[in-house]
């Protein structure tokens, strides 16, 4: 009986460091596209909205201002239930900003966002 709990422990144990494992990866991949698109996009002002997209991909988050717009990427959107229960729920993030043209003004990112910081 003992050895049948053990086991079961060890393999609900074994399945959850999989699932954190696998949830991390989500994460970090996440993390180097958006470094990825930083880079891609650095010093190149001018580009329009849909550049950006097809570039970087669809924003988290779109904010329109009276004199630029600013769309958001957040790498902590793509952690899993697991992952943000136990972690601390910053990650880095990718900030575009664009005239009231639709052309992009500046690129910037930062890391250590918390995804509620930008809503």
């Amino acid at each position: 009986m003992k050895k049948r709990v053990v086991v079961i422990l060890s393999i609900l144990v074994a399945l959850f460091a999989f699932e954190v494992g696998r949830e991390y990866v989500v994460y970090r991949m996440a993390s180097n596209r958006l470094e990825g698109g930083y880079w891609k996009l650095q010093g190149r002002t001018g580009m329009t909205k849909e550049e950006v997209r097809r570039t970087v991909g669809e924003p988290d988050v779109m904010l329109a201002g009276a004199t630029e717009d600013n769309w958001y990427w957040l790498a902590g959107n793509h952690r899993g239930l697991l992952l943000r229960l136990f972690g601390s729920g910053k990650g880095y993030a990718l900030n575009v900003q664009f005239d009231k043209e639709g052309r992009m003004i500046d690129v910037y990112s930062r890391l250590n966002v918390v995804t509620n910081e930008i809503r």
